[in-house]
């Protein structure tokens, strides 16, 4: 039995409907799973009449525990559950093996040639980039992004029955529980970066290199795209298999497929994205939810900050003192520490100046250069009080803190924002 699984918020729904509608259009056979990165019930719409298991967080035992979903933002969420979701399927004795898609994926023609390709292997990765660019042009520059962000697109990635496949789950589900939370700076992106590593540590790991597979806006320059709805969509003059809108609600994959295609190949693309836009996104297509996302308040209502959660995952502390930071009721809790010692200790997050530092206290943010003033760079694991070599240990974070401000995953906070994951 061949699993299809995919991790999302509630809100794409629209997306994983039609991901799943294009897997039981080519493979009927094959069985669907949606994690739900949301709340109990959050998930609705065809995305759920499409899947044969459903998800929430709450139904992942080793993701429900609240301390560990607090210390993710939506998109850093979505993406943790993937390994976990993995080995659960694999722990299914009719199980053989499992197809992870992002919900932005779509199939376009049957798959059975990769299914051949993956026969005994024990994990399948496909590399962003299956061509060389030419030195100096588009191509060769997205090369340079594959060197920070991963050799791998995460957008596909298999994993197969047996002892070693079950060895790398294992190892990827246990990496990302543990130092999957990606701080600012350090370019692990939560799940895609450790698979860098797993031709190195496992056996019989298969890299796809069929371009009909993992076609997106960062390698449509390296190949030959065409055709339309009514003979199909061909690359380089294969059938097209899947296709990866990543970044379509945004309008950044088509400003990308415009700047990197040219001539017939962009006709052929542009139809694909127009097509795509009211697959995935109109109301009853199921999506995207309006619902607010579940992990995005305090039990009393107030909002999570990225602050909130870059301090609660930097201090062991913290986690030990507060094992369910998101309750805001009574006289102790997460949120009333930010609000107090939590204030003076990271003005630059909570708004409010160290004793003796002067100044009035500010309504928000100290200025960016106070904080480079008295940010120390350093790691963000320190002990909980006290000084380290004659310094603060909150001064250790100041470089996180500092990240945290200037970063553009910050946004990761804005329900509009989706993490990079090529």
């Amino acid at each position: 039995m061949i699993w299809v699984c995919t991790s999302s918020p509630a809100e794409g729904a629209g997306q994983v409907g039609a991901l799943f509608t294009s897997v039981r259009r080519f493979h009927p056979e094959w069985k669907c799973c949606w994690a739900v990165a949301d709340g109990p019930g959050a998930a609705a719409g065809r995305a759920v009449a499409a899947a044969d298991l459903v998800l929430p967080v709450a139904d992942i035992p080793a993701a429900r525990a609240r301390s560990w979903i607090f210390q993710h933002a939506r998109a850093q969420l979505t993406d943790a559950l993937v390994p976990l979701v993995l080995r659960m399927l694999l722990d299914r004795p009719t199980c053989d093996l499992v197809f992870f898609c992002e919900p932005d994926v779509v199939l376009f023609s049957p798959l059975d040639d990769l299914v051949r390709a993956l026969d005994g292997a024990s994990v399948g990765l496909l590399p962003r980039h299956a061509e060389p660019g030419v030195a100096g042009d588009a191509a060769a520059a997205d090369e340079l992004s594959g060197l920070r962000d991963g050799l791998y697109n995460v957008g596909f990635a298999a994993v197969g029955q047996g002892a070693e496949g079950r060895r790398f789950a294992e190892w990827w589900a246990a990496r990302v529980l543990r130092d999957g939370r990606p701080e600012l700076g350090d370019d692990r992106w939560t799940d895609q970066r450790w698979l860098d590593l797993a031709p190195g540590l496992f056996d019989r790991v298969a890299i796809i290199r069929s371009p009909r597979y993992g076609v997106g806006s960062w390698n449509v320059a390296t190949r030959r795209i065409g055709g339309d709805w009514r003979g199909g969509f061909q690359v380089n003059g294969e059938p097209l298999g899947f296709y990866h809108f990543h970044e379509f609600a945004g309008g950044a994959h088509r400003a990308a497929v415009e700047r990197r295609a040219g001539g017939a190949e962009a006709g052929a693309l542009l139809g694909l994205l127009d097509w795509y836009k009211g697959a995935s996104l109109a109301p009853e297509a199921g999506g995207p939810g309006t619902a607010e996302w579940a992990f995005q308040r305090f039990s009393n209502g107030v909002p999570v900050t990225a602050g909130h959660r870059l301090v609660y995952r930097s201090r062991p502390d913290l986690r030990a003192a507060y094992p369910d930071p998101f309750a805001a009721d009574g006289p102790s809790s997460f949120l009333r520490w930010c609000e107090g010692d939590g204030a003076i200790e990271y003005p630059e997050l909570f708004g409010r100046e160290r004793p003796g530092e002067g100044g009035a206290a500010p309504h928000g943010p100290a200025p960016a250069d106070a904080a480079a003033a008295r940010g120390v760079p350093g790691d963000a694991s320190g002990p909980a009080s006290g000084a380290a070599g004659g310094r603060p240990w909150w001064s250790r974070v100041g470089s996180a803190v500092q990240a945290l401000r200037g970063s553009d995953r910050a946004a990761a906070e804005d329900p509009a924002q989706h993490a990079v994951r090529w």
